[in-house]
């Protein structure tokens, strides 16, 4: 039997929100996490658009720990919980991605002190997609790649 990524229905289709997932985990390290993610703390405001339409808010505090929710046009009733991440100091990003309160994926990834930021997003079976970008201090832009289809994101520092 053979494996089609286009068989997959909704629920990989949202995971591909990690996105952005970019931003997430609980992992905990006896690292100081905070050197990454000074310069970018506070709440910032997203969207997104191609393949995956929608918009979100994230809040990155000094402590290297990022709360992203995200909110799908297509997917919006199946996203309950925010994505936690953790920044360590040397910018590894870790994430768990939760569906209706279950861990469904993870995000490994990174995030420079000079505001670049990759992420993965995966499940146990494949990888559902990736995001990519830079951020400044006031914004961020960058793009996706997802098995729902490939995009652009923005930000906006509130």
């Amino acid at each position: 039997m053979k494996f089609h990524l286009h068989t997959i229905k909704l629920p990989l289709r949202i995971l591909s929100l990690f996105f952005f997932a970019l931003f997430l985990n609980t992992n905990e390290s006896s690292a100081q996490p905070a050197l990454p993610l000074t310069p970018y703390q506070g709440s910032w405001a997203f969207t997104f658009a191609g393949g995956l339409d929608g918009s979100g808010t994230m809040e990155v505090v000094d402590d290297g720990k990022i709360s992203v929710h995200v909110s799908l046009r297509k997917y919006e009733r199946f996203f309950s919980n925010p994505i936690m991440l953790n920044v360590l100091d040397n910018g590894e990003l870790h994430g768990d991605i939760y569906l209706w309160r279950f861990g469904v994926g993870s995000v490994e990834g990174s995030f420079s002190p000079s505001g670049d930021v990759f992420g993965r997003v995966t499940t146990p079976l494949f990888s559902v997609g990736s995001v990519s970008g830079h951020f400044s201090q006031t914004s961020g832009t960058g793009t996706y790649e997802s098995v729902a289809g490939n995009g652009t994101w923005s930000a906006q520092k509130k």
